[in-house]
């Protein structure tokens, strides 16, 4: 068993609505983002600098870049898990939260040759948890049932398949059954096959297999097929597994791709599960991280819970993460509901719809807090409302979904926060429409994130660079999203089934992740008003200068630095037309490129229209 690392810090979600003096920038989930959630000190105006202007670097550093300053956001929303970065291949696999008998259960499944087949509610079941079964019915031989995965299967060459399937006979058939299992293409030619030998048995059964693919699919219309040879009759068949290699070949995993482009981009922390996504539509649908847990049998199957609480926790250690949990603090306890009156001397934790009001957070807050810090003072507890508290939250989680525009506008968004012992948690932010006016509606709404998006994200993160003094951690969001069909956009990264899509923003946040250095170093800042924005960190190796231009001009500056630097440097720099998006059509539209560059103590730089560059100045 993999040792874990402990959850070290702890987001609780102690409400999820409420009117607010504030106006919010809008919220995908757990809370909402305003444009000022906490009473600032007034901010003095920036000293400006216009195209050619030089910009002064202190040699001293102003603070230290925190280790947990940039990390992941998932959601488990637009098929993000369960088809994505979950590694197992078969949709419906154990016909959970289905009801028997009709075509709905039965997707994505099909007979095969004679078979007839559909679900049934057994007795005996495989287990408390998985009441259900898929009963076939065989009158020739050669028939059986196949999957066609989540739209489709990507089949490689020289790539071992672990699965594995539960078995029953209604009446024993007397002897070992043959099945052959394998994957075909669409036009039913066999990529990958073997054999597995089923007991002749009324009991529930496990058989597992291994495959190894010897071509390569022509593409992913492919489908996971069981046949029964000679064998007619009935069988029931349930909880079905098939998964390819998965990252870092842990079981019950992640999809290889999804989770490596995730690892390349060096993140520090790993929020999960997600803010609605822990709520549910109802109480009882509410993720549960007690019934993810233990063997698949036991897990009663709630959409996303293939992949538990236990299999995060491995691949956030994996990954060298830290893992942000996300706690709904909600409306009842395991369900119940508590008499008023039985238990006056308590807090209760499910009463009435009122008790989550905002109108009571000032009490709720200090009676839930006072008694978590009093038990449990390892945990941090993150803060997403707007008046004046008792104790004073040692942290808040501030959700941004805006406009370009508006995070040029607000690359200083933290400059004149007080700085008394608060600390900031940007949870959730992203560029994802040009409709200033209204950020929801479909006019303007990104599908992919664009150039122009991605380098409005880098001058608000140069913000948060600048102040992370006080914002210790920050993770755009959504995370990972389904290219054909989602329930939101723009996300980082869209997948099918053969490819992950990598977008403008991914760059942006590999490149500060990659180049966060050790220290801030200020410098003369850029206007409020302006589309041209920069910051300088360093580490004990160089200094990595950052310049974002949001406009429709190249923009050239000098930077003089507080020390002699090496003749030649390196420049990293994402450019290109303002709308262009990497999309499954062109999914290499605008990528990062590498070049060396020449470096001096007065270093001048034109950043080109629309980019985002970092300059890396050797010591």
């Amino acid at each position: 068993m993999s040792k874990i690392t402990a959850l070290t810090i702890t987001s609780i979600l102690l409400g999820a609505t409420g009117a607010l003096s504030t106006v919010p920038v809008y919220s995908q989930c757990g809370g909402k983002g305003y444009t000022s959630p906490v009473k600032r000190s007034t901010t003095t105006s920036s000293t400006g600098a216009s195209t050619g202007t030089l910009v002064t670097v202190s040699g001293s550093a102003s603070h230290s870049i925190p280790s947990t300053m940039w990390g992941l956001m998932f959601e488990d929303i637009s098929y993000s898990g369960d088809g994505g970065l979950y590694g197992e291949l078969l949709m419906n696999r154990a016909f959970q939260q289905v009801t028997p008998g009709t075509s709905a259960a039965l997707t994505p499944w099909a007979a095969v040759g004679t078979g007839n087949i559909s679900v049934i509610a057994d007795s005996p079941a495989i287990s408390t948890a998985l009441p259900n079964a898929l009963n076939v019915s065989l009158s020739a031989p050669n028939s059986g049932v196949s999957n066609s995965g989540y739209w489709g299967i990507k089949v490689s060459k020289a790539t071992t398949y672990t699965g594995s399937f539960y078995y029953r006979f209604p009446s024993a058939p007397g002897s070992t059954v043959t099945a052959t299992v394998g994957l075909k293409s669409s036009s039913g030619s066999s990529l990958v096959t073997t054999r597995v030998l089923l007991k002749s048995t009324t009991s529930w059964t496990k058989t597992s297999f291994t495959m190894s693919s010897l071509v390569d699919a022509s593409d992913t219309s492919n489908v996971f097929v069981v046949t029964f040879g000679s064998f007619t009759g009935t069988v029931y068949l349930g909880m079905f597994s098939l998964f390819p290699p998965t990252f870092k070949n842990q079981a019950n995993g992640m999809r290889q791709d999804i989770a490596q482009a995730l690892y390349d981009l060096k993140p520090s922390f790993f929020r999960f599960p997600g803010g609605n996504n822990i709520e549910g539509q109802t109480a009882a649908q509410r993720w549960q991280f007690n019934q993810t847990l233990g063997d698949l049998t036991a897990r009663p199957g709630r959409v996303g819970d293939g992949l538990g609480f236990y299999e995060y926790l491995v691949w956030i250690e994996s990954m060298g993460m830290q893992p942000i949990m996300a706690v709904w603090a909600g409306y009842s306890l395991d369900g119940l509901s508590i008499a008023d009156g039985s238990m006056d001397q308590y807090i209760e934790q499910a009463r009435q719809q009122d008790f989550f009001s905002s109108t009571s957070y000032v009490y709720r807050w200090k009676d839930i807090v006072t008694a978590l810090q009093a038990d449990y003072p390892s945990i941090t507890t993150a803060y997403d409302f707007d008046p004046q508290l008792t104790p004073t939250p040692k942290s808040y989680d501030n959700h941004v979904y805006a406009s370009p525009d508006w995070f040029m506008a607000n690359s200083n968004f933290y400059d004149g926060y007080t700085r008394n012992g608060t600390i900031y948690f940007e949870g959730e932010y992203a560029a994802i429409s040009t409709n200033d006016a209204d950020v929801w509606d479909s006019y303007g709404r990104l599908t992919y994130p664009t150039v122009w998006s991605a380098v409005s994200e880098a001058a608000f993160m140069m913000g948060l660079e600048r102040n992370s003094d006080i914002v210790f951690a920050a993770s755009y969001a959504p995370l990972i999203g389904r290219a054909a069909e989602n329930q939101w956009t723009p996300n980082l990264l869209a997948y099918d089934p053969s490819t992950v899509y990598k977008s403008t923003s991914y760059y942006v946040q590999q490149l500060f992740s990659t180049y966060r250095g050790d220290q801030y170093l200020p410098s003369t800042l850029a206007p409020v008003s302006g589309s041209l924005f920069w910051g300088i960190v360093k580490n004990s190796k160089a200094n990595e200068v950052k310049v974002a231009n949001g406009g429709t001009t190249a923009e050239s500056l000098t930077f003089a630095l507080p020390t002699a630097v090496a003749p030649r440097g390196s420049l990293i720099q994402l450019s290109g037309a303002n709308t262009t998006s990497n999309t499954p059509t062109n999914p290499n539209a605008v990528v990062p490129i590498t070049s060396s560059i020449s470096t001096r103590q007065n270093l001048t730089f034109t950043a080109p229209a629309f980019s985002f560059s970092v300059i890396l100045v050797p010591i």
